[in-house]
Formats: structure tokens, C-alpha cells, sequence
């Protein structure tokens, strides 16, 4: 046997649907203008990886081609470490 009882409460149906967007941006980092001209200078007065070190116009050279690009403070990293990468990719 069955037994039906009228129901007092409304009968709720939630139906939930979560949709997830996954968006793969393959995030380019640009070479700044900037390390292309200060390579070239390195380049010119044969300035390299192996004796850049304690090398005294290698900060002059760089802080007057920052200026001269208006390079923000938040890229100078940037770009240092895109140099130091481009010096040590010609060994």
C-alpha cells in the first residue's frame, strides 16, 4: 500500500552549477630596448661575463642608458637579470 500526504512546504529545487573558466596566457616577457643598447656598448668595449665583475664603468654605462630610456624603479631588475641572460647565453 501507498500513502500520500499532502505536502504543507514548498518543495525547493536548487540546482547549483559551478562553471570553471581556465585560461592558458603564456606570459611573454619582452626584452627591454634598454638591455639591447647596453649589450651592444658591453659589446663595443668588450665588456663580458668573465670580467664584468668589479669592472668600474659597467654601473655608469647602465644608469645612463636607464635614465635615457626612463626606465621605471620596478624594471631596473628586470632588466639586469635580462643582461646578466644575454651574457651568459655567449659562452
Amino acid at each position: 500500500t501507498v500513502e500520500v500526504i499532502k505536502q504543507n512546504k514548498a518543495v525547493v529545487n536548487e540546482s547549483k552549477k559551478v562553471t570553471v573558466v581556465v585560461e592558458n596566457k603564456k606570459q611573454e616577457i619582452q626584452e627591454h630596448k634598454a638591455v639591447n643598447v647596453i649589450y651592444k656598448i658591453f659589446d663595443k668595449k668588450g665588456i663580458n661575463i668573465h670580467n664584468i665583475k668589479g669592472n668600474k664603468e659597467v654601473p655608469t654605462i647602465i644608469s645612463e642608458v636607464i635614465k635615457h630610456f626612463n626606465v621605471k624603479e620596478t624594471e631596473v631588475k628586470t632588466i639586469q637579470e635580462q643582461l646578466l641572460n644575454k651574457l651568459i647565453a655567449d659562452i
